[in-house]
């Protein structure tokens, strides 16, 4: 690629040319002058040789008076001659000297005003050089301030993004911590076992069609493959046995939960997100199978924090916990306790530690009303050593 030459290379090479047009100038004049001066000197010299003529006096002319006489004749008028030759010659020498002197002042007029205009002219011509020089200095200077601007600007916007990188930054770091902290509580963080607890002969279900032992049956073989982690045995158990139980609403959701419980032990959360959700969709419509509603939201709430969404699963927990304060079934109650203690779990490393204090202090306040089951009274246990240990009490 070519390289486009700057101003200043281009303003010396103007410079350059100009001296030395100037010393062509000046050698020529002297040239010039030179041989003038040469041309009249030779001239004149000619002239002198040419023109005067000295002639001897013969030795002869001495030999007797008479010749002696004429020879003086001779000489006078020989003198006579040169010196109307002498005086011709002044009279031409003074003709030339007043031509020349007039011809010199010409020429010297003439070089005189050749070398005027062309000072005059490198005047000027040094004038326009140092007006562009200038204008290009100014515009140089122009550039260099709309870039000093344009680069003040960008640090400024850079800062401005450090700064703003830097908060998104401590925000990140501590959702990160946050996250962390909660993470620390999964252990802490409860739901509801598998219910195994055996059907009876039904009293109030128009469910007299049901074979109660077949039902038992499949949630005996269900809950031991359990236990064994064979969970789609357990799976395939509790699904015959919801088949059996299409007029038994209780039996029915009893066995409806009982999948989704093996889904989320198993890990897989999808399924047993969708079949809890599937669960609460009728379960509303049977008062008897309540207490499978409660369980549906605990292990939901559970799934929710499990997927790293807190608000979700706080938002199902308290489905329960806002359940009214005349609940007389241990069983129900015991899972209020839970929720209470997820929630409350879950807003102290969130450093929400009013919230947290109030849950907590709400499973103190059910103490009373559950069941003997010792998960239950550890959960009341800790309950406290948390209020202890945070200065809550």
């Amino acid at each position: 690629m070519t390289k486009t030459p700057s101003s200043s290379s281009t303003a010396d090479e103007h410079r350059i040319s100009d001296s030395a047009l100037i010393n062509k100038l000046g050698l020529t004049f002297g040239i010039i002058m030179a041989a003038f001066l040469l041309l009249f000197y030779c001239m004149s010299s000619t002239a002198y040789k040419n023109k005067i003529d000295i002639t001897p006096i013969s030795p002869t002319a001495i030999e007797s008076p008479t010749e002696w006489e004429k020879g003086v004749e001779q000489g006078i008028q020989s003198l006579d001659k040169n010196q109307a030759i002498l005086d011709q010659r002044i009279n031409d020498l003074q003709y030339l000297l007043s031509h020349n002197s007039i011809t010199l002042g010409m020429i010297a007029t003439f070089f005189g005003a050749l070398i005027t205009v062309a000072v005059i002219f490198f005047t000027l011509r040094q004038g326009d050089m140092v007006r562009e020089v200038v204008d290009d200095a100014k515009s140089k200077v122009g550039h260099m301030d709309d870039t000093i601007k344009r680069a003040e600007e960008i640090l400024e916007k850079i800062i401005a993004d450090k700064k703003s990188i830097e908060s998104i930054n401590t925000k990140i770091d501590d959702i990160y911590i946050k996250i962390a902290n909660i993470r620390t509580v999964i252990d802490k963080i409860q739901s509801s076992e598998l219910d195994e607890e055996k059907f009876i002969e039904p009293s109030n279900n128009s469910d007299e069609d049901t074979n109660i032992d077949d039902l038992n049956k499949h949630l005996d073989k269900g809950a031991q493959f359990f236990n064994l982690g064979n969970f789609n045995e357990a799976i395939t158990e509790f699904r015959e046995g919801k088949k059996l139980s299409s007029n038994n609403s209780y039996a029915k959701s009893q066995f409806e939960f009982n999948i989704g419980k093996v889904y989320l032990e198993a890990g897989s959360r999808i399924q047993a997100k969708d079949t809890f959700l599937k669960l609460l969709d009728w379960i509303h419509e049977y008062p008897l199978s309540r207490k499978y509603a409660v369980k549906a939201h605990l292990n939901l709430g559970s799934i929710y924090f499990l997927d790293g969404m807190y608000a979700e699963a706080i938002e199902e927990w308290k489905k329960i916990t806002n359940t009214t304060d005349d609940e007389t079934d241990s069983e129900i109650v015991d899972d209020i306790i839970r929720a209470h203690n997820n929630i409350g779990h879950t807003f102290l490393p969130l450093k929400r530690t009013i919230e947290a204090k109030h849950e907590f202090e709400a499973v103190l306040n059910l103490e009373n009303k559950a069941s003997s089951n010792e998960e239950i009274h550890g959960l009341i246990l800790n309950a406290k050593q948390t209020l202890l240990d945070n200065k809550l009490l």
